[in-house]
């Protein structure tokens, strides 16, 4: 009977332990915008597009980028993260949204998922050369800020290479 005992105080013992919060000290990582260095190749502040009356957007979807890029300034980047989504379940295929969405995600320091999206926005802008070089120039920011120069080289000189 001791031992039943002592086996339920330990295995409660062991529960409550698990169920604790610990406050862990993770530091988050400043934005992106501070983080690229001063005189640096790269030299604009990454915010998502101003689009005004995107021509291929849906009335719905220009005002769910519109409330994105509100939120987005007023500093709610989750809201504006969701606005974006819906936008993307809505018109999937419209670029501009995948650039808007690694602009924001670059911002909350996601910074590989900021390079993928990007990277899907290149695939869609197929004949679209302005976005086509911002989505270059933000690889190229992300790269400089995970320290891969080499990689954000190449990416600027793709960015470069583009004819508007």
């Amino acid at each position: 009977m001791f031992k039943l005992i002592r086996l339920t105080s330990l295995t409660l013992f062991i529960l409550l332990q698990a169920c604790s919060t610990h406050q862990s000290v993770i530091k988050k990582a400043p934005p992106i915008s501070a983080k690229i260095p001063k005189g640096s190749m790269v030299l604009a502040q990454i915010k998502p597009q101003t689009v005004n009356r995107h021509p291929r957007a849906l009335p719905a979807v220009q005002a769910l980028i519109t409330e994105a890029q509100q939120q987005f300034q007023a500093g709610n980047y989750n809201h504006a993260v969701a606005a974006i989504e819906r936008a993307i379940s809505i018109q999937p295929r419209l670029a501009i949204l995948w650039h808007q969405l690694a602009s924001i995600r670059a911002e909350q320091t996601l910074y590989k998922q900021a390079i993928q999206l990007a990277q899907k926005s290149n695939a869609l802008a197929i004949h679209q050369t302005a976005l086509k070089r911002k989505n270059w120039q933000l690889i190229a920011k992300v790269k400089i800020i995970l320290g891969d120069r080499k990689g954000a080289k190449i990416a600027l000189q793709k960015s470069k290479a583009i004819q508007l």
